[in-house]
């Protein structure tokens, strides 16, 4: 008779768990976009290095490999180069900062990550009439 009548609160301390537990990494989600709908439309874009200067500069953060493309974009609330650069087999995305020509972050991307952030940035420019 116990395990019946305990298997509900059981059940319900389970999914209050999973929610307290994913809820942390929904707000941090959440928040970065809200920081992005509020900074859109972007300030206006100035930089001081060029897209050539940037590929390099990301080649040498990486210690060589092909750098391919330098998109000049809009990200997390500050305007910046997305370098990619090719390495091996693999391709990683390198920030740099187009005043300063500082390297600064870099990531692994895969093609199909980033024609969904291309997607996803074009629908949201599209929505704001440009």
């Amino acid at each position: 008779m116990m395990k019946k009548s305990l298997l509900p609160f059981v059940a319900f301390l389970t999914v209050s768990i999973g929610v307290a537990v994913a809820m942390p990494a929904l707000s941090t989600h959440q928040e970065k976009e809200e920081k992005e709908k509020e900074s859109w439309p972007p300030p206006a874009a100035s930089a001081k290095i060029s897209p050539v200067q940037a590929m390099a500069i990301a080649k040498k953060k990486m210690g060589g490999g092909v750098a391919f493309q330098a998109n000049f974009e809009f990200d997390e609330g500050h305007w910046v180069y997305g370098v990619m650069i090719v390495k091996g087999h693999k391709i990683t995305e390198v920030e740099v900062d187009p005043k300063t020509g500082k390297a600064l972050d870099s990531e692994t991307v895969t093609p199909d990550d980033e024609a969904k952030e291309m997607k996803s940035e074009l629908t949201k420019v599209a929505a704001a009439g440009g």
